[in-house]
């Protein structure tokens, strides 16, 4: 018999317990039994039985007398558990590792959930005007020019968009230009009605000036493609991309990448007279470009 500092015969435990039942020491010896029991337990649980020894037999009435003699230890208030641990050499027993498999599964289970309740909750509050984020748009996208004229031919002359109002502010000392793809037939006469109407369309681009910068010649604008990078492209769709680029290169607009340049075929990027970028794309081609 090995691994373990606490074996002890059979013999000896019966022995003791005798002289318990007939001695006045009989708690003492309790105590002294029980621990002694416990280390044998704990002997048992890890295999150490040997029948063919001369202790073999004795090893197999203490283990009935174990048995026998549970209530007692209960009695007692023993904890056997506490005493098993006084066996040193006992190795406690190596963990589930399929178990451990299942903890790891759980525990991404539960992530995977507190990611989808925090997603809910932040759908929730982002809806928490149900009932009137349906009527929201985009209406306009503002970019500050140099010069309005050449800026207003280059969107409506070579864009093709319609200048849908103009709002003058001489106290501030600038003007705001509001352009789009709408219908010249269909702007109202009425400037009230106009005014209403033209922060009603969809898309449209207000062009700022501020009254003298396209006579200062150290007036430019930031486009936001070089460092520090911010703003990046407005985009315009067209029903061919290669079409419009001609046009575009008949007019001596500034390319950034033409439709067959790079990775990205059938898309191209061009400058209005700020340096400011506007991307030209076909509806019917994007599936293919962003596959």
């Amino acid at each position: 018999m090995q691994m373990c500092n606490c074996i002890i015969s059979g013999a000896v435990v019966a022995a003791l317990k005798r002289v318990r039942a007939k001695s006045f020491l009989g708690p003492l010896l309790a105590g002294v039994l029980v621990l002694l029991e416990g280390c044998f337990y704990g002997a048992k649980c890890v295999g150490l039985q040997d029948n063919e020894s001369q202790g073999g037999m004795e090893s197999m009435e203490v283990e009935g007398d174990l048995d026998g003699d549970k209530n007692i230890a209960l009695a007692e208030d023993t904890d056997m558990s506490k005493v098993e641990t006084q066996c040193q050499n006992v190795k406690p027993q190596e963990p589930n590792q399929a178990a451990q498999t299942d903890s790891s599964d759980s525990k991404a289970v539960h992530r995977r959930e507190r990611g989808e309740r925090a997603d809910q909750e932040q759908v929730k509050q982002a809806s928490h005007w149900d009932g009137g984020i349906q009527d929201f748009m985009m209406q306009q996208t503002m970019l500050r020019v140099k010069d309005p004229v050449k800026s207003l031919d280059f969107y409506t002359g070579i864009l093709g968009m319609t200048l849908l109002q103009k709002f003058d502010f001489p106290s501030m000392r600038f003007s705001l230009y509001f352009l789009g793809y709408e219908d010249k037939k269909e702007i109202p006469v009425d400037v009230k009605e106009r005014t209403a109407w033209t922060f009603s369309r969809r898309a449209t681009i207000e062009l700022t000036h501020n009254w003298g910068s396209e006579t200062d010649d150290s007036q430019s604008y930031h486009n936001g493609n070089s460092d520090p990078r911010g703003f990046g492209h407005i985009g315009i769709a067209v029903p061919d991309v290669y079409a419009a680029c001609k046009i575009f290169e008949e007019q001596g607009v500034t390319f950034v990448k033409k439709p067959d340049d790079g990775k990205m075929k059938g898309l191209a990027f061009i400058q209005d007279p700020d340096g400011y970028w506007i991307e030209i794309l076909s509806p019917n081609t994007m599936m293919s470009i962003t596959s």
